[in-house]
Protein backbone atom coordinates (compact mmCIF):
# COMPACT_ATOMS: atom_id res chain seq x y z
CA UNK A 1 0.00 0.00 0.00
CA UNK A 2 1.33 3.29 -1.35
CA UNK A 3 0.66 5.91 1.42
CA UNK A 4 -1.09 9.40 0.32
CA UNK A 5 0.72 12.26 1.32
CA UNK A 6 -0.81 14.54 3.54
CA UNK A 7 -2.22 17.57 2.02
CA UNK A 8 -1.59 20.75 4.59
CA UNK A 9 -4.55 23.14 5.27
CA UNK A 10 -3.95 26.94 5.11
CA UNK A 11 -3.13 28.38 8.49
CA UNK A 12 -6.28 30.92 8.23
CA UNK A 13 -8.97 28.57 7.48
CA UNK A 14 -12.47 27.19 9.80
CA UNK A 15 -14.23 23.98 9.81
CA UNK A 16 -16.92 23.80 7.96
CA UNK A 17 -19.02 22.62 11.04
CA UNK A 18 -18.16 26.23 12.72
CA UNK A 19 -19.27 27.99 10.10
CA UNK A 20 -22.78 26.21 10.09
CA UNK A 21 -23.18 26.86 13.90
CA UNK A 22 -21.85 30.83 13.35
CA UNK A 23 -24.63 31.27 10.70
CA UNK A 24 -27.34 29.39 12.66
CA UNK A 25 -26.41 31.47 15.59
CA UNK A 26 -26.83 34.26 14.00
CA UNK A 27 -30.36 33.19 12.41
CA UNK A 28 -31.71 32.44 15.40
CA UNK A 29 -30.28 35.99 17.04
CA UNK A 30 -32.45 37.88 13.79
CA UNK A 31 -35.33 36.06 14.40
CA UNK A 32 -35.13 36.44 18.23
CA UNK A 33 -34.56 40.20 17.44
CA UNK A 34 -37.55 40.28 15.51
CA UNK A 35 -39.63 37.89 17.96
CA UNK A 36 -38.57 40.77 21.03
CA UNK A 37 -39.84 43.73 18.44
CA UNK A 38 -43.36 42.61 18.17
CA UNK A 39 -43.60 40.77 21.96
CA UNK A 40 -42.63 44.65 23.31
CA UNK A 41 -45.03 46.23 21.22
CA UNK A 42 -47.78 43.22 21.93
CA UNK A 43 -46.84 44.38 25.52
CA UNK A 44 -47.10 48.04 24.98
CA UNK A 45 -50.42 47.57 23.35
CA UNK A 46 -51.63 45.28 25.63
CA UNK A 47 -51.04 47.42 28.91
CA UNK A 48 -52.88 50.46 27.09
CA UNK A 49 -55.35 47.94 26.61
CA UNK A 50 -55.35 47.21 30.68
CA UNK A 51 -55.61 51.04 31.52
CA UNK A 52 -58.63 51.69 29.49
CA UNK A 53 -60.35 48.92 30.62
CA UNK A 54 -59.26 50.05 34.07
CA UNK A 55 -60.72 53.47 33.70
CA UNK A 56 -64.14 52.58 32.32
CA UNK A 57 -64.50 50.28 35.45
CA UNK A 58 -63.79 53.17 37.77
CA UNK A 59 -66.14 55.67 35.67
CA UNK A 60 -68.61 53.06 35.85
CA UNK A 61 -68.00 52.37 39.47
CA UNK A 62 -68.47 56.30 40.03
CA UNK A 63 -71.36 56.55 37.86
CA UNK A 64 -73.58 53.79 40.63
CA UNK A 65 -72.07 55.54 43.03
CA UNK A 66 -73.70 58.73 42.20
CA UNK A 67 -77.08 57.46 41.06
CA UNK A 68 -77.39 55.57 44.51
CA UNK A 69 -76.25 58.53 45.85
CA UNK A 70 -78.37 60.44 43.83
CA UNK A 71 -81.04 58.02 44.37
CA UNK A 72 -81.03 58.04 48.04
CA UNK A 73 -80.62 61.79 48.56
CA UNK A 74 -84.34 61.80 46.75
CA UNK A 75 -85.60 59.59 49.19
CA UNK A 76 -84.53 61.30 51.47
CA UNK A 77 -85.61 64.30 50.60
CA UNK A 78 -89.04 62.54 50.08
CA UNK A 79 -89.18 61.60 53.13
CA UNK A 80 -88.52 64.91 54.68
CA UNK A 81 -91.31 66.59 52.69
CA UNK A 82 -93.82 64.39 54.04
CA UNK A 83 -92.70 65.14 57.39
CA UNK A 84 -92.67 68.47 56.75
CA UNK A 85 -96.35 68.33 55.26
CA UNK A 86 -97.59 66.60 58.29
CA UNK A 87 -96.00 68.66 60.59
CA UNK A 88 -97.67 71.48 59.05
CA UNK A 89 -100.98 69.44 58.80
CA UNK A 90 -100.82 69.13 62.79
CA UNK A 91 -100.08 72.38 63.31
CA UNK A 92 -103.27 73.26 61.36
CA UNK A 93 -105.38 70.35 63.24
CA UNK A 94 -104.36 71.60 66.98
CA UNK A 95 -104.47 75.21 66.56
CA UNK A 96 -105.92 76.33 69.77
CA UNK A 97 -105.26 73.17 71.62
CA UNK A 98 -102.88 73.05 74.35
CA UNK A 99 -99.49 71.37 73.54
CA UNK A 100 -98.60 67.96 74.09
CA UNK A 101 -96.76 67.33 77.18
CA UNK A 102 -94.40 64.54 77.72
CA UNK A 103 -93.00 63.78 81.66
CA UNK A 104 -89.82 61.99 82.21
CA UNK A 105 -88.11 61.60 85.75
CA UNK A 106 -85.10 61.14 86.33
CA UNK A 107 -83.41 59.79 89.56
CA UNK A 108 -79.90 60.70 90.32
CA UNK A 109 -77.67 63.38 92.47
CA UNK A 110 -77.09 65.81 89.89
CA UNK A 111 -80.28 66.35 88.57
CA UNK A 112 -81.28 69.48 90.37
CA UNK A 113 -85.36 68.49 90.14
CA UNK A 114 -86.45 64.68 90.19
CA UNK A 115 -89.05 65.88 87.08
CA UNK A 116 -87.71 67.36 83.72
CA UNK A 117 -90.31 68.30 81.24
CA UNK A 118 -90.10 68.57 77.72
CA UNK A 119 -92.36 69.55 75.54
CA UNK A 120 -92.98 68.25 71.82
CA UNK A 121 -95.57 68.97 69.08
CA UNK A 122 -96.95 65.85 67.43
Amino acid sequence: MVKKPATAKPAGTVPESVLKKRKRDEDWAAKKAATAGDAKKKSRDQRKEIFKRAESYVKEYRDQVHSVQTRAFAEVYAVLRVFSICKHLVLLLLQGKPPLFFVVTIKGRFVPSSVLLSSFLC
